[in-house]
């Protein structure tokens, strides 16, 4: 997503592309423990490992910075008094969840 913005695509596009290919790169873990019978601890390990190879070659090893304030307002790095957006938004989905 960072590479595709720093590229000069929409932040929100650049967004739904990353999720879109993410969501393909997750189907590839379904047939490989369903079809192929490998244990899916280890299918979820060597893909990490594969993904996260492409993305640093793809977009070099230091982490993206820079981001548009409508987009970093939205993904939560801020606070609420002194807990972090994202503990309240992992708290939220993970309510969720157990309903």
């Amino acid at each position: 997503m960072a590479e595709l913005w720093r590229q000069g695509l929409n932040i929100w596009l650049a967004v739904v592309i990353a999720l879109v290919i993410a969501a393909l790169c997750g189907a590839i873990n379904g047939p490989l423990v369903t079809r192929f019978g490998i244990a899916s601890l280890l299918v979820t390990l060597a893909t990490q490992f594969i993904f996260s190879s492409v993305a640093t070659a793809w977009g070099g090893g230091s982490p993206p910075y820079g981001f548009p304030k409508s987009f970093v307002d939205i993904t939560g790095t801020g606070t609420i008094g002194p807990i972090p957006d994202q503990l309240i938004l992992f708290a939220v989905i993970a309510a969720r969840r157990l309903l």
